[in-house]
């Protein structure tokens, strides 16, 4: 990379940054045209002034991108998608047009291959298209600052608008995550449908048994479905609740055969707070309704839930751009002097992210027991 625009990065990261007033005095006496001359006001008048900008306040906060906590990945895997092409889930089945339940009078158990006799063909296997689709996204959005504030000195909005930008483009992962199972009126109707439709089940420790228990007796392809750990997702009303249910780890019962102590086994449930509940889903149900999925959204055999990212742009791309033309004597303007607009430099953000139903079996919902 170019040494003056390195130079420059460190002044502009220093000053928006860090703070150093000796950096913010050298950018505020470019934007008002200082020129009196040193190494450092050399470094930064520069014509790739923006990309030096760029730099000094994108390293910082993109380097603190990967740590920033996230939900999403309790309740779905992450995967990564090569290009914008729509992806249908393909199903691996024993071929039904050939009845292979059975072969040389051994029956073939779900999940095994057959038995093959001597001198006798194999049966065959195939997938079917499934359902579930998947294609990535991009999303997005502007942010202009304007020339009058370097003048100002706000360094405190110009510092703050990289990392903004960022918190918008993590919370649009929560987003595509926790919409694939909830939506403006609840657990998503063409998801929780049929025999998964959603149950009027308070949260309790019976509800929630008998919950798991639902999950675990379903089948697909003749195999049971097989959730080693679920996560229990609750909005922040429930929070206290299920902590507490969730501690429990005996209580009394009294039945036709007296009353005693028995043990609860919660021991396979992570709970999962999530904030993001409460903007997606506007109905009345929302406080009380709870959800079981599996934990990282994946059973071990199947995936239930994604979140998929652009193969080599995983990241959200943060750029900053400004038209500043040239002087009428000749000579470039340096960047944060704006644009030959409206004195405006402009930061842009783009992520590639999507997040997907690809099975359905292993969820659960309850909007809660009914008044």
């Amino acid at each position: 990379m170019n040494k003056k625009i390195q130079e420059a990065a460190k002044i502009i990261g220093a000053a928006v940054q860090e703070g150093d007033r000796a950096a913010r005095g050298i950018l505020q006496g470019m934007a008002i045209g200082d020129s009196t001359e040193n190494y450092l006001k050399e470094a930064i008048a520069t014509t790739d002034m923006l990309a030096a900008f760029q730099l000094g306040t994108r390293e910082a906060v993109l380097a603190q991108y990967p740590d920033a906590p996230r939900v999403w990945t309790k309740i779905a895997s992450r995967k990564r998608l090569p290009d914008f092409k729509e992806y249908k889930s393909r199903e691996f089945m024993w071929d039904k047009g050939l009845l292979v339940d059975e072969n040389a009078g051994a029956r073939i158990v779900p999940g095994a291959l057959a038995r093959i006799p001597e001198g006798t063909e194999y049966p065959t296997f195939s997938f079917k298209t499934g359902e579930t689709s998947k294609q990535l996204h991009k999303h997005g959005a502007r942010l202009p600052f304007f020339w009058e504030a370097v003048i100002n000195g706000e360094w405190e909005y110009l510092g703050s608008i990289p990392g903004r930008l960022l918190e918008f483009a993590s919370q649009t992962e929560e987003i595509e995550a926790f919409t694939q199972i909830a939506d403006e009126n609840g657990p998503r109707a063409d998801v929780f449908t049929g025999a998964l439709a959603p149950k009027s089940w308070d949260l309790n420790l019976e509800n929630l048994s008998a919950a798991k228990t639902l999950v675990r007796s379903r089948k697909v392809n003749g195999r049971a479905v097989r959730v080693p750990r679920f996560a229990l997702v609750v909005p922040p009303a429930l929070e206290e609740k299920a902590r507490q249910l969730l501690s429990i780890t005996s209580l009394e019962v009294t039945d036709v055969n007296g009353t005693y102590m028995t043990t609860t086994a919660n021991g396979d449930i992570e709970l999962v707070v999530a904030d993001v509940l409460v903007d997606i889903d506007n109905s009345a149900n929302v406080n009380k309704t709870w959800y079981l999925v599996p934990v990282a959204g994946n059973d071990g055999t199947r995936t239930s839930l994604s979140v998929n990212f652009l193969e080599r742009h995983e990241a959200p791309d943060l750029r900053i751009s400004g038209n500043t033309g040239s002087y009428v004597g000749g000579g470039s303007v340096p960047g944060l002097e704006g644009s030959l607009l409206n004195d405006d430099c402009e930061y842009r953000v783009r992520h590639v992210v999507t997040g997907a139903i690809e099975h359905t079996d292993a969820l659960f919902a309850s909007v809660g027991a009914e008044l």
